[in-house]
């Protein structure tokens, strides 16, 4: 689900600390959380949703033999939570992966249910864009290879931060580690590091110092078959820019 976020350019004079409120209610109610920091918790009741606006998160369980699972990457504009239906108890967790400004926005019942038709249009428009996302994070996990199912995980983020105007076609910045990108595919970190060698000897991109940097971003996508039709950018980026879709809650008490 995607909602109107607050540009990060407006908050960067500001510092990243836990239940620190923006200077001028530049953004009423909001939580600055640093990175590795608990959003939400499996198993706990729903009582809120919780907007990212500034700031990478990840939505993630944890296996039994300890290994954890990353199912999502979110970034400004998304709902952490993935069916906002008030209380039921959560079945994954969320933590920061950068110092983040996190929003939590109260509801009462099924979420969208009481809201204005246009309102509740938005709404089950970012769940079918979250469905879809979750379907293809499934094909890239359990079809391609490690070389491909990296390759796709790039394009991806690549392609959702163009839609924020944060990547272009010479690349992005990137708060993710090996570690990070392996729980999110499936890997080893040690395997990731000899596919981001791969990478850079056969000149696709280079990813040093939290920058990936391309040097063939359309050879890469056609080597690993992304095609960002899933993501139907046009819609999303309708519902981030049109005010008139925004979801209206109120603010956690």
């Amino acid at each position: 689900m995607h909602l109107q976020a607050t540009p990060t350019g407006d908050l960067g004079h500001l510092h990243a600390r836990k239940n620190h409120c923006p200077p001028n209610d530049a953004l009423p109610g909001a939580l600055f959380l640093e990175a590795n920091a608990t959003i939400i918790k499996e198993g706990a009741p729903l009582n809120c949703v919780h907007v990212m606006h500034m700031g990478w998160a990840c939505r993630y369980n944890i296996m039994k033999d300890g290994k954890r699972q990353i199912n999502a990457f979110l970034l400004p504009g998304d709902v952490c939570e993935s069916t906002p239906m008030h209380g039921t108890l959560i079945d994954y967790s969320v933590c920061t992966l950068t110092p983040s400004l996190v929003k939590p926005i109260s509801i009462e019942g099924p979420l969208g249910l009481a809201q204005p038709f246009d309102q509740m249009q938005s709404i089950l428009s970012g769940s079918l864009l979250e469905q879809r996302l979750l379907r293809a994070w499934l094909a890239n996990v359990g079809r391609r290879n490690a070389y491909n199912r990296v390759a796709w995980l790039i394009c991806e983020l690549h392609e959702r931060l163009s839609i924020l105007g944060l990547a272009d076609e010479a690349g992005f910045d990137c708060p993710l580690t090996q570690e990070v990108i392996a729980d999110a595919v499936g890997l080893t970190s040690v395997h990731v590091n000899r596919v981001m060698k791969q990478f850079r000897d056969d000149n696709l991109f280079s990813f040093r110092s939290g920058r990936v940097a391309f040097v063939g971003l359309q050879k890469i996508r056609k080597l690993c078959g992304f095609d960002p039709a899933y993501l139907h950018l046009d819609l999303a980026q309708h519902i981030k820019t049109t005010p008139s879709r925004r979801v209206q809650l109120s603010d956690c008490p």
